[in-house]
């Protein structure tokens, strides 16, 4: 459930003062018509880098609308954990948006378009993964919005710093990604990010699991069965955030 059960507006840093709030139009426009708010009604805003707000509405033109901020407090609804996951393109963009929507309601820190040998289809439309991860940011409680990254092949990912971690299937491979994150816990906890592999519909190479291993990387199962790209993508969301959410109580 989203935090207090609410869907918070968003306002970018630059209309954020000590003070006030000024809420684009297109949300005070949904603010007004949608949920019939008024000047002095509290409502709750976001700025995606962290900030999170209570304040109280004052005023309500045709260009956006002014609030009066009452509190504030900071990175509410964000995790303990960095995560990235690089994922597979899809020819279906819409399976592709459903993923990005529950990997923000989950807690990643980044989306990845991965490029890799077994690709399909185009890269997601950066205007349009944009609008899905702001309004699931919104919906979820969080108060940073999730990045999502220009197309990147697997090589490139790699040479960025953090704990990687590559879903694949194979009799070869014995421990689960519960059981890996078991073992990289300490890095994780003392600051590194985890960024992790999820392959198109055909899966990865060989030679792409060998290059994976060969820089230090970690290669792993999400279980006995064939997952589609999106539910492997959300099946790891779900276990890295049950898993670190759960060490940190």
């Amino acid at each position: 459930m989203s935090q207090r059960h609410i869907t918070a507006f968003y306002a970018p840093p630059s209309a954020i003062s000590e003070s006030s709030i000024v809420l684009p139009k297109e949300e005070a426009t949904h603010a007004v018509r949608v949920l019939r708010m008024v000047p002095g009604d509290l409502l709750t805003v976001v700025d995606g880098v962290g900030g999170w707000f209570e304040a109280r509405l004052e005023s309500i033109s045709k260009d956006g609308a002014a609030a009066r901020i009452e509190s504030r407090r900071t990175r509410v609804g964000e995790p303990d954990f960095d995560l990235t996951i690089a994922i597979g393109f899809q020819k279906s963009r819409r399976r592709y948006e459903f993923f990005l929507e529950k990997a923000v309601e989950l807690g990643v820190s980044k989306v990845v378009p991965l490029v890799s040998e077994r690709t399909e289809g185009r890269a997601p439309s950066p205007r349009r993964c944009a609008a899905v991860a702001l309004a699931a940011m919104k919906q979820s409680g969080r108060s940073v919005l999730t990045a999502v990254a220009e197309p990147r092949t697997l090589d490139e990912v790699l040479a960025d710093d953090g704990v990687h971690i590559l879903c694949h299937e194979g009799p070869e491979i014995k421990r689960t990604l519960l059981e890996e994150l078991a073992h990289c816990r300490h890095d994780v906890s003392e600051g590194r990010p985890i960024k992790v592999f999820v392959g198109p519909e055909g899966g990865f190479s060989d030679d792409e699991v060998g290059r994976v291993r060969a820089r230090g990387g970690i290669v792993t199962s999400l279980g006995k069965r064939r997952l589609r790209t999106e539910t492997a993508g959300i099946a790891v969301c779900a276990t890295v955030s049950a898993f670190f959410d759960h060490a940190s109580r």
